[in-house]
């Protein structure tokens, strides 16, 4: 694994409670995403997701979301009437030779585009 200076994992020694704690503000991501009047773009960073889901990324830090919990949590946003776009950053098409991991970033990206 890379390291890049400068750059902490948001779950350090397996401990899951922060990210917990994030989905626990689901609501309150819904409200805020729901509630304002100014257009709203999404960019994920995809190496926040665990290595063992998807390890075609620069910067792998193990203890993030899976697929599933990553879009519970952009669940919130991408309803949102204020969406008007979606970008994905850091994955590595070079590290997934057979394109399953790619696959899995289509679906992801299909399902916030059918919302807007």
């Amino acid at each position: 694994m890379r390291e890049h200076p400068g750059r902490r994992p948001l779950i350090v020694g397996g401990d899951c409670s922060l990210l917990l704690g994030v989905f626990a503000h689901v609501r309150g991501v819904r409200a805020a995403a729901v509630g304002g009047s100014q257009p709203m773009w999404l960019h994920a960073d995809v190496d926040v997701l665990d290595p063992g889901v998807l390890p075609a990324v620069t910067y792998r830090q193990g203890g993030g979301p899976d697929f599933a919990q990553l879009a519970a949590l952009l669940e919130p946003l991408v309803v949102s009437p204020r969406l008007v776009g979606v970008s994905v950053a850091d994955f590595r098409p070079d590290l997934d030779p057979d394109g399953v991991h790619a696959r899995r970033l289509v679906g992801l990206i299909e399902n916030c585009i059918t919302h807007l």
